[in-house]
């Protein structure tokens, strides 16, 4: 099954659970409710609050992309009480990282960010030339935030190349 689907019927689950009404978001917008209904309690939860995981990494990922043009890939970090993650991102073969903002680019097109201390939620970015060859190209990646457990970078993981 699709991550993306799997993610919408579980976080649908979650809302209706967790506040005992359904809510409806706009198809372009992860936090953006078109629709709030009121819970038990008569407060108002928008999508947003239900969809923020306590800690986590998000891709932001442009759907296609013109051969050998340059893009910026978002990694949205939110690290909760924690205070120390790793983050490793998987460039595909052929891409050229062009700029790894604060991480570190190793041999094999990875790109790591090791924060000891005082972490804080933040928004990580690298710039990154598309290959001449068109096709889909995937994007991976792992972390580890608070604890030595490994979870896989959600959000968007391919690309297409015209």
């Amino acid at each position: 099954m699709n991550w993306k689907y799997l993610v919408i019927i579980l976080v649908v689950v979650i809302g209706i659970v967790l506040t005992g009404s359904i809510f409806i978001m706009q198809n372009n917008s992860k936090s953006s409710p078109i629709e709030t209904k009121t819970n038990y309690f008569e407060e108002n939860i928008s999508a947003s609050e239900i969809l923020r995981p306590a800690t986590g990494v998000y891709r932001e990922l442009s759907s296609s992309l013109s051969s050998s043009s340059i893009t910026e890939v978002s990694l949205n970090v939110t690290v909760g009480n924690s205070q120390y993650y790793v983050i490793e991102e998987i460039v595909p073969a052929n891409w050229t990282v062009t700029n790894s903002g604060t991480g570190t680019v190793d041999k094999n097109n990875h790109i790591k960010w090791l924060v000891l201390a005082d972490a804080k939620d933040t928004i990580l970015k690298y710039t990154i030339a598309a290959p001449s060859n068109p096709g889909k190209y995937l994007f991976s990646g792992k972390y580890a935030i608070g604890s030595k457990d490994e979870f896989f970078i959600i959000g968007r993981t391919q690309i297409q190349v015209n």
